[in-house]
């Protein structure tokens, strides 16, 4: 759990609010490949078995490995763009990785307005990755690494850093040009966020290695259950329907409140 201070109180941070993933299975994975990978085989038979202790454990430590590759690549694609250098790494999947920064950093004319960016709003916090130009638009960008698909929350995350950037670049900007319409106007147009997505890190290796995509989510495609779907082999059917950021931010700010109930007792 993060906190930030925000004046006389601590707030959470924006990852802290939001609802975890169902990992049992990826969990139950990490078990039984500690434990393959742990026998040791003399012929046909089998020489020696790993500690099934640590094979109960074995979730914990691939995610503490996880998490330090994450800080890892962010450091990377850091160091990268504020000094609009493209690295290298003898380790492939990271090379891959700088190749694939690279490549979307030029191909969208990205220019660095601020990374590692900290946020504190009066009821939750954040560090934004990067803020930036992107062809042209103020855009923030979430770097993730993983295998398969997005996670839902990390839409929700990235609307609530949104959402609170552009209300503290409004508030600042009130105070500081107060009288001065035109020079508020311009100020806030200038640096207000438009549009956001998350730039993804691939860990799992394809035909051309490891690859790295970006996603923008002010509108994207979900499925959903049909309301008046029918069953069909034990399934309900579902429909596409089209989800907006602000859908995302709804459901963020749900969670922010839910969590100031669950573990303070204070309604907002």
């Amino acid at each position: 759990m993060r906190y930030y201070k925000n004046k006389d109180r601590f707030v959470p941070s924006g990852t802290s609010i939001l609802l975890k993933p169902y990992l049992a299975q990826w969990a139950s994975n990490c078990a039984v490949d500690y434990i393959k990978d742990g026998i040791e085989y003399c012929g046909n038979e089998v020489y020696e078995l790993p500690d099934f202790t640590k094979a109960r454990t074995a979730f914990k430590r691939e995610s503490m490995e996880a998490a330090d590759y994450g800080t890892y690549i962010h450091t990377m694609c850091q160091y990268s763009l504020e000094n609009d250098l493209e690295l290298e790494s003898p380790h492939e999947m990271t090379n891959d990785f700088m190749k694939g920064l690279w490549k979307w950093k030029e191909k969208h004319k990205v220019k660095v307005i601020c990374m590692e960016k900290e946020l504190v709003g009066e009821w939750y916090g954040g560090r934004l990755d990067l803020v930036c130009l992107l062809d042209g638009v103020v855009t923030i960008v979430d770097f993730k690494t993983g295998k398969g698909s997005y996670y839902d929350s990390w839409k929700y995350q990235v609307s609530g850093y949104r959402a609170l950037w552009n209300k503290l670049v409004v508030a600042n900007s009130m105070a500081t040009f107060r009288g001065h319409r035109d020079k508020l106007i311009a100020y806030i147009d200038k640096r207000i966020i438009q549009t956001h997505g998350i730039l993804k890190f691939n860990k799992e290796k394809k035909t051309k290695g490891y690859s790295t995509n970006y996603k923008c989510f002010d509108e994207y495609k979900a499925t959903r259950p049909k309301v008046d779907g029918k069953r069909v082999n034990g399934k309900v059917e579902t429909e596409k329907y089209t989800r907006t950021w602000t859908d995302d931010l709804r459901v963020f700010n749900d969670l922010v409140r839910l969590w100031w109930s669950t573990n303070t007792g204070v309604e907002i």
